[in-house]
């Protein structure tokens, strides 16, 4: 109402302050306190029994201050409201004892109740939107400077701005270190109050991938499945870029962005669910001639760029190269003994020297392919579950040990283990020339392969591969176990305990490798070895390469 006190001085105590303003009319029933705390003095000043409208309005007349290096303010940290009674039947009200009314208090303070994304990297950068509550139109100016508007992370400040009246849009700074701080605001000399966190945490560091990569059709892959470390379980995306150069095709250097939520299983391995239907190469070629897929050099710098998305940060996992599709034509031998451990020449077309060169006779795996050129794959039978008469199987070659050629006419057939009953006759020239009837045993044959089906028998080893350092699972499946059996895993020239699961699945752990990035895996059981199947260690990247 323009009443003016006394003079106050600056170093007034608490109780001086009080007399001052009680000598107001009206003020008679207030409290004060004071505080100095980093040279800045202040006084907080509570009225009691005054109604909202009655509630005053402080400025501070500083004239008589000498000096320029001072500030002076005046903040109303609480406004009263209203008046509570209580009643019982709608007519008598009551107050408390002393027969004051009771006085309800809105909190003028702000508050950050949201920050998002809520997780970052300890490198900033990380942009993020705060949503802020509380915001009264003495506190909220759109139109004041934007130096006075500060986005705070725990004890860091960042410039802020103003997407709206409740949102706030700023840059995380660093941090030294994985940590969690509270994200608050200042607006000039008035801090909010937090309901909101962020975590600070390093870069995920992608070591290695497999596939390592991929076919230009016909792709069978259903997960890329990363190495590393620093994976976050906390919202991370696999985004898949398809980029294809000018040569060839229809659109230059098109891209295809594709998004699929990774599957987390730790801090160190996750997957990525490739989009089949999704991400191909086939848009950017021709759909009716499908000679483009099994040209190299038209492919040569198509890849898939895949990426991690973690909250706003974006990461690049691995550029993987699009490979010309496999094709078989030719084996031979076209049989042997089922057993297994034939060496089989395998020739067709775009086979290419990778360390996941795979066969596959039938549905079982064999040992790990030799490179011989373009052209020609040197394969070895893996064992075929024993049994009586001769089994057929197509013959496919995969280049990432995962997507396999297509089904041809390209056939191994599998036998019995043979028995020679009778040769006639026994003597010949010894120019040769001398033709010789050979007589097998069917009855022993068969006899044997009965009893041969009571065996063991491994199927598959899952996954065939693993990090180069070791100690993950690898499953063994297959028939015929027992928990009484003495049996181990040979990784090469390494052996570990295996562990009895069930009569069709046993487990071992990996042991770490020496120099050798591909070894043959045997099953041992009480001393007899099963025919080898590949594992392949992966290679890991070292961190900060």
């Amino acid at each position: 109402k323009g009443d003016v006190t006394d003079l106050i001085n600056v170093n007034s105590s608490a109780n001086e302050m009080r007399e001052k303003l009680a000598s107001l009319p009206g003020l008679a029933d207030i409290s004060v306190s004071d505080d100095l705390t980093s040279g800045i003095k202040s006084f907080l000043v509570t009225f009691h029994g005054l109604a909202s409208e009655n509630q005053p309005t402080f400025t501070v007349n500083d004239l008589r201050l000498i000096g320029n290096n001072y500030t002076v303010f005046v903040e109303r940290i609480q406004s009263l409201c209203c008046s509570v009674s209580l009643t019982l039947n709608g007519v008598d009200y009551h107050n408390d004892d002393s027969g004051k009314p009771l006085i309800f208090v809105y909190d003028e303070k702000f508050v950050v109740t949201k920050v998002f994304p809520d997780h970052g990297s300890v490198n900033g950068g990380t942009n993020v939107n705060l949503t802020v509550s509380g915001i009264s139109s003495s506190t909220h100016n759109l139109e004041q400077p934007e130096s006075r508007l500060m986005c705070i992370f725990g004890s860091d400040e960042v410039e802020g701005h103003w997407v709206d009246e409740e949102t706030l849009f700023c840059t995380t700074p660093p941090s030294i270190w994985e940590t969690e701080v509270s994200v608050g605001l200042r607006i000039g000399n008035v801090r909010s109050e937090s309901m909101a966190h962020f975590a600070f945490h390093s870069d995920p560091v992608v070591m290695s991938v497999f596939p390592e990569s991929l076919p230009a059709l016909g792709m069978s892959t259903k997960t890329i499945e990363a190495f590393g470390i620093g994976f976050h379980n906390s919202s991370m995306s696999c985004v898949f870029n398809i980029s294809v150069p000018a040569k060839g095709t229809q659109l230059q250097h098109r891209h295809v962005v594709h998004r699929r939520p990774a599957v987390f299983f730790n801090s160190s391995y996750m997957q990525c669910p490739y989009p089949l239907a999704s991400v191909s190469l086939q848009p950017f070629f021709s759909a009716t001639d499908l000679s483009w897929a099994l040209n190299s050099t038209i492919l040569s710098d198509s890849v898939l760029e895949l990426s991690l998305e973690n909250g706003a940060d974006w990461y690049l996992i691995r550029t993987i190269p699009f490979h010309a599709v496999v094709k078989t034509t030719h084996v031979f031998p076209r049989t042997g003994p089922r057993a297994g451990g034939t060496q089989v020449m395998v020739e067709g077309e775009n086979f290419s020297n990778s360390t996941h060169l795979t066969c596959k006779f039938g549905s079982a795996l064999g040992p790990l392919a030799e490179y011989i050129s373009r052209t020609r794959v040197l394969c070895t039978s893996p064992h075929y579950p024993m049994g009586y008469g001769r089994i057929i199987v197509p013959i496919q070659v995969a280049i990432n040990g995962v997507d396999f050629s297509a089904t041809s006419d390209v056939k191994f057939e599998y036998h019995e283990p043979l028995v020679l009953k009778d040769t006639s006759p026994l003597k010949g020239l010894s120019k040769g020339g001398t033709i010789v009837n050979v007589t097998l045993d069917e009855t022993i044959m068969r006899l044997s392969a009965i009893q041969s089906e009571n065996g063991v028998n491994v199927s598959q080893i899952e996954p065939p591969y693993g990090p180069e350092t070791g100690g993950n699972l690898v499953a063994i499946h297959g028939s015929g176990f027992t928990p009484n059996q003495s049996t181990v895993c040979n990784f090469g020239n390494t052996t570990t305990p295996a562990y009895y699961i069930s009569e069709e699945m046993v487990e071992c752990v990996a042991p770490k490798p020496g120099a050798v990035a591909q070894v043959n895996f045997k099953l041992a059981v009480d001393g007899i070895a099963t025919m080898p199947m590949p594992y392949t260690y992966l290679k890991m990247m070292k961190h900060g390469m």
